[in-house]
């Protein structure tokens, strides 16, 4: 992985309630994060201009650029999300807890720009051995996920080489697409 970008275990945060979307019967969703999370650090951008724009959001989210305020995510920006399950584990739950956490990914995007996101976030599920790539689409009043591709595998050693090239487009990509946005559309001066 490139030196500016850096990889986090985050079992253990939790969304910011704020963030997270209501069900149809007005009841908050539950409150699962995914596992782990590429950022963003320096210096492919300032953290003073991201300390500086979190200074206009209002309290809880003055703390985070992201849906958590987990302190590795404070400052650096997520550019791949990643949910795992084991091989007895439910495979439907990771495909709720991605879609959880992209709406309140995009909750807090929206709360900095005011206008409907029209970037594409990247997810990953990784369920047993198999690598499964999804994107996320804001589409203004819902967030519509879409099922990729099946892009490898922990079984053996050519599917762990293909994991880790697509690991390094998806990288490339978020250099090159993702952060652009982000700088150009979330770290701009009011």
């Amino acid at each position: 992985m490139e030196p500016w970008f850096e990889y986090h275990n985050i079992t253990t945060a939790r969304v910011i309630k704020e963030l997270v979307p209501g069900n149809k019967y007005g009841e908050l969703l539950e409150n699962k994060m995914i596992d782990y999370a590429i950022t963003f650090e320096s210096p492919l951008f300032s953290e003073d201009q991201v300390i500086t724009r979190l200074a206009a959001s209002p309290q809880p989210l003055q703390r985070t650029i992201n849906p958590s305020d987990y302190p590795p995510l404070r400052h650096s920006p997520v550019a791949i999300s990643i949910e795992t399950k084991p091989p007895d584990g439910s495979k439907e739950s990771g495909g709720v807890q991605l879609p959880i956490w992209a709406m309140a990914y995009f909750n807090r995007l929206c709360t900095l720009t005011k206008d409907p996101v029209p970037i594409t976030l990247l997810l990953v599920l990784v369920s047993d051995e198999h690598w499964k790539l999804m994107f996320a689409r804001d589409l203004e009043h819902s967030i519509e996920i879409i099922h990729a591709v099946d892009f490898g595998g922990a079984k053996d050693i050519i599917g762990c080489y293909k994991v880790l090239a697509v690991l390094r487009l998806l990288c490339g990509w978020a250099e090159d697409t993702f952060l652009n946005w982000f700088s150009d559309n979330i770290l701009k001066p009011e």
